[in-house]
């Protein structure tokens, strides 16, 4: 007797074998002798109209923003970054900020605009707020097959009467209720969107967030490569390269019938981004950023090596030192290079002047700066705001996100990261005093057996003779060689728990990290060493 789920599943292929054969109807042959019509463009040779668009980016990142300053652009007819949009009106989904937020910001973009929110409503625009409610546009049958829900058709319904010149849908998690990694899903939902951009001959933009092997690759995708291919244009924001937290970069990832190879810099200024001047190219500013990690690593590695380099012409000033070594070599990177990124990272505050010695004979150093990052307690006087900012969490700046999670134990679930045994300096392992073994990784890679930095647990108060914080002094907490170890095993972590549609956001690797290195530092550097582990992430 055969089991009722497997008659279910093959009546259901049965119906749909039945239905396909029913098909009815005329083909849809392409008249290939009728008169050619010019593309149907929002803007020009950017963002096509009966398409549908993909604008990603990190959270906090600034891309509602950015979106609802091109809605202002399109019912008023302004100029957005260098270029005029089709005017007419604008459908715009918000499933992320409540009805007060989303006025706070279009309030910026009118200002922006030398008009009111007032003007903007008569010239078309239209905002649906769906935060913290259901927003989901399609979501699975039992057969994996996507399907429309009611909502879509009720603003499918608004929008044919609109006949808006954009329809925009923030974000992607919120109304894509299948799974990002299922190839056939992801088609299917830019398919029922396609379908909505041509039913209402609308722009259609979808915004969404990368995962952290997104970020880290610089693709700005998260899930299928579907969600790529199936669009027709795809844009990402991020932050530029260099230390101008204020500065981000609009790359275009994809574009079918226009230049791909844009990109724009943007800065943050009164609430909005404006096409920033003057900062030279995108390539400029990369090789910049660049440059400056370079002398950071090199400095640290002639730091550990007990190899001071000073700032002043001399035997040892750092720019020419620092030029004579292979990694400056094989990046054709001469000290003239290296000079300017050391004013740069004076400037930033990246590197100081150390003094040492008694006071008849100080010697002076370049070191790198510690940065020490305190979150206070929300209060009146700190509440977030709507500002996108580096010092705002996002996976580029090791803050941790706003997504929830709670830790698996270290060492065991899908893919845990493993804790390495501490050394004590001496070749004796911690672990073995307390008769524990030595742990393996989930991917067979051994533990860390290396030494480790001996980092006193200092107060901000302890000062040197010279004034000088103690902590700041402080080496970093781990070692190269354990923090790359660390590294590499963050990495195919991430891979292991993607692979398993598992949650990957920046907040669930700090906090694996949190728990491993509790008993591998001393607890006034914890945050420190984490910090050390996921700058790696983001920048090797």
């Amino acid at each position: 007797m055969p089991k009722q789920g497997y008659t279910n599943s093959r009546l259901r292929a049965a119906r749909a074998a039945h239905n396909r054969g029913r098909y009815r109807g005329l083909l849809p042959y392409v008249d290939l002798t009728a008169a050619l019509e010019p593309r149907p463009w929002l803007i020009v040779d950017r963002i096509p109209r009966r398409n549908v668009t993909l604008l990603s980016g990190e959270g906090s990142i600034g891309k509602s923003i950015l979106l609802m300053q091109l809605l202002g652009a399109t019912v008023r007819g302004e100029l957005w970054l260098g270029s005029v949009p089709e005017r007419g009106p604008v459908l715009y989904l918000s499933a992320e900020e409540e009805d007060n937020e989303v006025r706070h910001r279009m309030q910026a973009v009118a200002a922006s605009l030398r008009t009111t929110r007032e003007q903007l409503v008569k010239d078309g625009l239209r905002v649906l707020s769906f935060a913290g409610k259901d927003a989901v546009l399609a979501e699975p049958d039992r057969d994996g097959i996507l399907r429309s829900t009611p909502l879509f058709a009720r603003i499918l319904e608004d929008a044919v009467a609109l006949k808006p010149k954009v329809i925009a849908l923030d974000a992607a998690a919120d109304v894509f209720g299948g799974n990002e990694i299922n190839r056939a899903q992801a088609r299917q939902f830019i398919t029922l969107l396609r379908y909505l951009a041509m039913a209402t001959d609308a722009a259609v933009i979808l915004v969404a967030h990368p995962s952290l092997q997104g970020i880290a690759s610089d693709s700005g995708l998260s899930g299928s490569t579907a969600w790529h291919n199936s669009v027709r244009a795809r844009m990402y924001l991020k932050k530029a390269p260099g230390e101008d937290e204020a500065l981000r970069a609009l790359e275009v990832k994809k574009n079918n019938y226009g230049p791909v190879t844009e990109t724009i810099l943007l800065r943050w200024k009164n609430g909005v981004y404006v096409a920033e001047p003057g900062q030279g190219t995108f390539e400029q500013l990369a090789r910049e950023a660049e440059t400056n990690q370079l002398f950071l690593t090199l400095l640290r590695r002639f730091t550990a090596q007990g190899r001071n380099v000073s700032d002043k012409q001399s035997p040892t000033f750092a720019p020419t030192e620092f030029a004579a070594e292979p990694e400056a070599k094989k990046a054709k990177v001469g000290s003239k290079a290296l000079a300017d990124a050391m004013r740069r990272l004076f400037a930033t505050g990246k590197i100081r002047i150390v003094s040492e010695g008694p006071p008849s004979r100080i010697r002076t150093r370049i070191a790198e700066a510690m940065t020490v990052i305190v979150t206070p307690p929300p209060t009146a006087s700190n509440a977030p705001s709507n500002t996108p900012s580096n010092t705002l969490p996002t996976p580029s700046n090791s803050l941790s996100t706003h997504t929830p999670h709670t830790p698996q134990p270290v060492g065991t679930g899908n893919g845990a990261l493993e804790s390495p045994a501490r050394s004590d300096g001496r070749g004796r392992k911690r672990a073995a005093q307390r008769g524990a073994t030595s742990p393996q990784s989930g991917d067979g890679m051994p533990a860390y057996d290396g030494p480790v930095v001996p980092v006193p647990d200092l107060g901000p108060d302890d000062l040197d003779e010279h004034g000088t914080s103690q902590a700041a002094k402080a080496p970093p907490p781990l070692t190269a060689a354990h923090a790359r170890e660390l590294h590499d095993r963050s990495m195919k972590w991430i891979a292991a728990r993607e692979a398993a549609n598992l949650d990957v956001t920046t907040a669930v690797l700090e906090a694996e990290l949190r728990t491993i290195l509790s008993a591998e530092v001393a607890p006034g550097v914890l945050e420190a060493a984490v910090g050390q582990v996921m700058n790696l992430v983001f920048t090797i």
